[in-house]
């Protein structure tokens, strides 16, 4: 089999390490990307017409790729299941397309905003790209409830030639680390520094959120269009830590440490946060979590006793912070909540199986 995704980052990779055997193509590297992780696992960097070609040349009998509903990725796919549904043809022999789909983001409604179309046309539009990137005996996991509708939203027929099942997009208790049960009124916000992630907002809130809790401590990890705000803001605040495009070891370490995660994402034009890769995260290392009704696992946040905010503000924020670090629950409750297997390895078995 062969895994093929546009853009790759580290998450990616360091799940080829427990995932069924196989290739691993990609085109761009994401803002996370590990490039001697790739190496390691022996990941293969190529072009669009150098992908077609190894997929018709490559005599592969699964083909993992990006999701229909990501739009952006559509020059791509159709050119990889063009090629994959000839290949079928001069074989005499299927080959299985396999998509794990955790998109949340009305597929019409982006085409209209960015092509300027008639609601009506990027319906019509929507249902026929799905049609042809939905080939039958297609499996695809959804990773949400969110994503499933969206399918089915878009062209049921198309979906019930599919092969479909959910399972939730969480992940198992962090293996690699030893969790402490109690923890320091320590908040984290991992990831992208960009606006649509709302790190901004949290910075806002903060001297609110120390003013009810004076030991309170800030850390700060990832990288971004923001790193000169978020350095500026920093650079006098004691209580806070900012580490730009930390390791991985460094990211597990403070996470363990870690009470409340912060991700307070919003909606940027044709982007919506599917899950969140920092939500997951967290939750895999105890964390209590302060996000948005953005994220495709809202509802189970809400339903396990983690903050969700519909409209964040300074002051709904704050109060969304300090409550979540006066919650006196222990790690070992939030870690008891998640499945005993990783969401994603789940899929990826269902989706790789004989």
């Amino acid at each position: 089999m062969v895994r093929v995704f546009d853009e790759a980052r580290t998450a990616h990779l360091e799940r080829l390490q427990s995932g069924a055997d196989g290739a691993f193509i990609y085109r761009l590297r994401r803002y996370d990307f590990d490039a001697q992780l790739a190496v390691d696992v022996g990941a293969r960097r190529l072009t669009r017409l150098q992908t077609a070609w190894a997929l018709a040349t490559g005599g592969y009998e699964l083909v993992e790729l990006n999701e229909p509903a990501a739009i952006r990725n559509w020059p791509s796919l159709v050119l990889y299941v063009t090629v994959l549904r000839l290949s079928s043809l001069v074989r005499r022999r299927r080959v299985r397309v396999l998509y794990y789909a955790i998109e949340n983001f009305d597929v019409a409604d982006f085409l209209r905003v960015r092509l300027h179309l008639p609601l009506w046309v990027a319906r019509r539009v929507s249902a026929l790209a799905f049609r042809w990137l939905i080939p039958s005996g297609t499996r695809i996991a959804f990773g949400t409830d969110q994503a499933a509708a969206l399918y089915r939203a878009v062209n049921a027929r198309a979906l019930a030639r599919a092969e479909v099942t959910l399972i939730p997009a969480l992940s198992a208790v962090c293996d690699a680390c030893d969790l402490p049960d109690e923890r320091l009124p320590r908040v984290t916000f991992l990831g992208a520094f960009e606006r649509r992630k709302g790190l901004q907002n949290l910075m806002a809130c903060w001297p609110g959120v120390l003013a009810a809790e004076p030991d309170a401590e800030l850390a700060i990890l990832g990288k971004g269009p923001l790193e000169a705000v978020v350095a500026e803001w920093a650079r006098s605040r004691t209580e806070v830590t900012l580490r730009i495009d930390p390791p991985r070891g460094e990211v597990h370490e403070v996470l363990r440490h870690t009470k409340v995660l912060v991700l307070l994402s919003e909606r940027d034009g044709g982007w919506r946060e599917q899950v969140g890769l920092p939500i997951v995260e967290a939750l895999s290392h105890g964390c209590r979590i302060v996000t948005t009704t953005e994220t495709g696992i809202a509802p189970w946040l809400l339903e396990h006793g983690h903050v969700v905010l519909s409209q964040p503000d300074r002051q709904s924020t704050t109060a969304a912070v300090r409550a979540a670090l006066a919650d006196t629950e222990p790690a070992s409750s939030i870690l008891r909540q998640l499945p005993a297997i990783d969401g994603r390895l789940h899929a990826d078995t269902w989706l790789t199986r004989a």
